[in-house]
């Protein structure tokens, strides 16, 4: 037991309990019954080397005093931090790439929220942001993770369990349209196929409608075996996979299919994990995998809210307050539904519409240009319908050209 005031905790762990949904627990007992002295987090430096994972080093004392407190904070920066510069941090000297910021910790603050600090000029501006959020997404409804399968296609362990009797890469729930075509489906057969996309086709704002893979798109009912009889192709093309697939309604059911409205009509899809954020807006069917998430509502425009997620004021946003992997941003559920989602007034929502319809227009464009001098003329036109709509946005929410340069930095 840690006795109140004179005990102290010290421990190093992975630097995603601060974020992470999992260890929202934690928090909670951080928030209300300790006073955190110092957080030093390493970053993209991996500290242990024989493990692949990112640390940070929590100490705090057992105490309930004070709504609001500082602390020690110490970060790494950089993409590719060295050993020089984590040894500077522990001893806080100048090194390349540390950080020290004394950032005030609220307990008002949900206490199983995630834990993100800036130094205090930025947490202006992220309480400004904050402030100007009037709408937000419903988790259950409106927000879901794209589909686990989780055999997409064979493994090279799973070729070896096999006999090496089937190529890796041959796909199991996920197949190619030559793979697909193979198959001889009757009709009933090949309305279980569903047109899959992933990061090929789905990039900022726009995603090409042409897929060149498929998903079998079996839900939890084809757990029972009844279920796969009348689609006896798809049943011989599982049966051959039986031994590797670890689907909980396997093998013919997808481990999570998900409800299939998400992937039907208008949606934008974000991608989970990235260098910088990217949200999709399609009007087609578009099956997705995990590596996705899917934002559908009809209660704000979704072209609005795709050009609004996909603006240097969100990519701010998400950097300090979202969830960070390193330097890599982790576009989860919980981040996702914690934006401060501005839905103005509909003339307003409609000039952001318009832009990112063209922006849509040039990226789609640009796909098919016959010469480079065309391809550019459309990049620079789609730099200009950008830069417009990241000034409105930025107009929406009411920020000063100070504080627009800090969220450029």
């Amino acid at each position: 037991m840690v006795k109140p005031d004179a005990g102290i905790l010290a421990f190093i762990a992975t630097n995603n309990w601060v974020t992470n949904f999992g260890a929202k627990k934690f928090r909670e007992k951080i928030t209300r019954e300790a006073r955190i002295e110092q957080l030093i987090d390493f970053g993209n430096y991996k500290v242990f080397r024989d493990a692949a994972i990112q640390t940070m080093i929590l100490i705090a004392r057992k105490s309930k005093e004070k709504q609001q407190y500082q602390f020690d904070y110490r970060r790494l920066m950089g993409s590719k931090p060295v050993f020089a510069g984590a040894e500077a941090l522990l001893q806080r000297t100048i090194g390349v790439g540390s950080e020290y910021l004394t950032p005030v910790f609220d307990r008002s603050r949900i206490p199983s929220a995630p834990l993100t600090f800036s130094d205090s000029a930025l947490e202006g501006v992220l309480e400004k942001i904050s402030s100007r959020g009037n709408f937000q997404l419903d988790g259950p409804t409106e927000v879901a993770q794209g589909i686990v399968t989780p055999q997409d296609n064979l493994n090279a362990a799973g070729c070896r369990k096999l006999g090496n009797k089937i190529r890796v890469g041959t796909g199991i729930f996920i197949i190619t349209t030559e793979e697909k075509n193979a198959l001889n489906l009757s009709t009933p057969e090949g309305e279980l196929l569903k047109p899959f996309y992933g990061t090929t086709e789905l990039g900022r704002y726009f995603g090409s409608q042409a897929n060149t893979h498929w998903i079998i798109y079996t839900d939890s009912s084809f757990k029972k075996r009844a279920r796969i009889v009348p689609y006896p192709a798809i049943k011989r093309h599982l049966d051959q996979f039986r031994k590797v697939i670890t689907s909980h309604n396997g093998p013919y059911g997808l481990h999570r299919a998900r409800e299939e409205h998400f992937f039907l009509g208008q949606k934008a899809i974000a991608l989970r994990k990235c260098a910088e954020p990217s949200f999709t807006y399609t009007d087609f069917p578009c099956y997705v995998s995990q590596t996705h998430n899917v934002i559908q509502t009809d209660r704000i425009n979704l072209l609005y809210l795709t050009g609004l997620l996909n603006s240097r004021l969100i990519r701010f946003w998400l950097k300090h307050r979202g969830k960070m992997q390193g330097n890599r941003f982790q576009v989860d559920k919980e981040p996702i539904l914690a934006i401060p989602i501005y839905a103005p007034a509909l003339p307003d929502q409609l000039r952001v519409v318009n832009l990112v319809q063209r922006i849509i227009d040039c990226l789609s464009r640009m796909s098919s240009a016959r010469s480079s001098a065309e391809r550019e003329q459309l990049s620079r036109l789609m730099s200009q319908y950008e830069g417009e709509m990241q000034d409105i946005i930025e107009n929406l929410y009411g920020l000063s050209d100070e504080e627009r340069k800090m969220i450029l930095s």
